[in-house]
């Protein structure tokens, strides 16, 4: 018979190439969950051993039941889902609920274990988590006792920094030797260092060292793996702004100005440097940029900035140049990173030079250089994730500016810029809205309403606008020219969605915005907007672009007229 079925197997194989399989489900009832009960004890020979007040009169545990009950999503009555209880991608599964609020009260020996028993009388599963809070009971002549103190950090070991200082590391910290080993506090210090992309990978962890009984000392071992922090590029990009340029790119993010010896030539300090030139038809740029994230030994962030720009993309009716230095220093408020101090002084010669004679009297007024000395405080507030494109949180900020002559300055005025940016899961996976405002706001110090041209607020461009030309909404001078204006709002809201082409997105877009002569003028009559369509592509050694197709919708009768593509950089709208 064997023989007989193999026979009509290779001859049904020999006349189908392929074969149908059935594959028969029976789901069963749906079970639900019975009964939480937390135990707590310890474990004698791989086998969990329950400790109540009936051997330890005085044992109390450190979280008591109904609050171990009330920190996990499991409840009684709820459908049974198994992946809840221990899952390693899951961060709020039950399991590691419990080990993490056991850890933010530095008891760091604390296991956790799960023991499920099923009733098939009435489809429920029972839950058991059975908690060993530390290695707190002992016997002592056969008497079983018990004891509790938290740990405390020993040693904070530093491995694996062949390249970067200890005290770039170290001064990222939240946990400190002689504090209770908090391990939500570990975490914590893990992603600052993490964030400071100076590694390829970063690791936390207790020693768990032999310790004696008795013993509350651990030590911390943070390991970290070095990476190439330096950046040669050359390269190009293209904007429908500034028109085509070529750039060269030399940048260290892990610069140490005062290390002069080799092997870590001017490397290790965390400290940024990045030299930038770029050269275009209607741009040349040159930037040198400085940052020290520890100024002075404190966490107040300093950066300074050489600069120098001719840009012919401003007007078709004269060129602009700026020759300058920033300096600025940030630092977090109140204990909070998200929350930011921001001050900048800037002192430049800066103005509008081969100007032609057909340009608006409001712009022949602006011909010529001026030096402007513009001390600049700002707040910012960000809660956004990493990457190119967040999918939740804000960042909102505001910033003052003030040229006078008291700082040298040629000309005399002062604005103020509210900005907020909002990011939201879509309604598919991988879907992102982003939806984003701004108002701006300048005023003269010197008895009249002129803002110099530069500083002036604008709208119209692959940044705001996308369905107008660059800086062609709002007022118009004597000429027909688009002069700018002295109060500017806009509000961008915008929907992306993922393509099976992981370095592709597309994005449907609406943008509307005003810009007013007057300062403090916030009517709204004289709006403009457009919508479109675009596409997001992450290409490798360039980076996020931006490609957008946008139609006017309400124009001025002046900046109308069919659509416009417009390209630029980055994954996300910015101002």
């Amino acid at each position: 018979l064997l023989d007989d079925a193999e026979d009509a197997f290779e001859d049904y194989m020999d006349d189908n190439d392929r074969v149908p399989f059935i594959f028969t489900i029976l789901e069963g009832a749906q079970y639900r969950i019975g009964k939480i009960q937390i135990e707590y004890g310890r474990f004698v020979k791989g086998e969990f051993q329950e400790i109540t007040t009936k051997q330890i009169p005085e044992f109390k545990p450190i979280i008591p039941p109904e609050v171990l009950k009330s920190i996990i999503s499991s409840e009684e009555g709820d459908v049974f889902h198994p992946n809840y209880l221990r899952n390693e991608e899951l961060e709020d599964s039950d399991q590691e609920v419990i080990d993490d609020a056991y850890g933010s009260r530095a008891y760091i020996d604390t296991s956790v274990s799960v023991v499920q028993a099923p009733n098939l009388k009435d489809n429920t599963m029972d839950i058991t988590f059975q908690v060993k809070e530390g290695n707190h009971f002992f016997e002592d002549n056969g008497e079983l006792k018990w004891e509790r103190r938290p740990i405390k950090v020993g040693l904070v070991k530093i491995e694996g920094n062949t390249k970067t200082k200890d005290f770039v590391i170290r001064r990222e910290l939240s946990i400190s030797p002689g504090e209770p080993f908090d391990l939500g506090k570990m975490e914590n210090s893990r992603r600052r260092i993490e964030g400071l992309r100076l590694f390829k990978g970063v690791s936390a962890r207790p020693e768990y060292s032999d310790r004696e009984r008795g013993s509350t000392i651990e030590n911390l071992v943070i390991g970290v793996r070095e990476t190439n922090t330096g950046r040669f590029q050359i390269g190009g990009g293209l904007s429908t702004d500034s028109g085509a340029f070529a750039h060269v790119i030399l940048s260290q993010d892990n610069f140490d100005i005062m290390r002069w010896r080799r092997p870590h030539f001017l490397q290790g300090a965390g400290q940024k440097v990045h030299l930038k030139t770029i050269a275009g038809g209607q741009l040349n740029y040159y930037e040198l940029d400085f940052q020290e994230p520890w100024f002075m030994g404190r966490k107040l962030k300093f950066s300074t900035s050489i600069y120098s720009r001719e840009m012919e993309y401003f007007h078709d009716k004269f060129d602009v140049e700026e020759t300058g230095i920033r300096i600025g220093l940030e630092r977090a408020f109140f204990g909070d990173e998200n929350f930011r101090g921001k001050l900048r002084y800037t002192v430049e010669d800066a103005g509008l030079v081969d100007m032609k004679s057909t340009a608006s009297t409001e712009l022949l007024a602006e011909e010529g250089m001026n030096l402007y000395s513009v001390i600049s405080p700002g707040l910012v507030y960000d809660t956004r994730g990493g990457g190119y494109l967040p999918n939740k949180g804000q960042r909102s900020s505001i910033d003052l500016e003030y040229s006078g002559s008291a700082l040298g300055s040629d000309k005399e005025f002062y604005g103020i810029h509210l900005k907020s940016a909002w990011y939201f899961k879509g309604l598919g996976e991988g879907h992102v809205l982003e939806f984003l405002t701004q108002a701006k706001s300048y005023d003269s110090l010197e008895g009249g309403d002129t803002i110099p041209y530069l500083y002036r607020p604008y709208l119209g461009g692959s940044k705001n606008l996308r369905a107008y030309p660059y800086r062609e909404v709002g007022p118009r001078g004597s000429a027909g020219d688009y002069i700018g204006g002295n109060t500017m709002m806009h509000a961008t809201m915008e929907y992306s969605v993922p393509t099976p082409f992981q370095i592709m997105r597309l994005a449907t877009f609406y943008d509307v915005g005003v810009l007013n002569a007057n300062s403090y003028d916030f009517a709204t009559g004289g709006y403009n907007d457009d919508y479109g369509f675009g596409i997001r592509l992450e290409i490798p050694f360039l980076g996020p672009v931006r490609l957008d197709y946008a139609f006017p919708l309400t124009d001025d009768g002046f900046n109308g007229g069919g659509g416009r593509f417009s390209i630029n950089m980055g994954y996300t709208t910015s101002f």
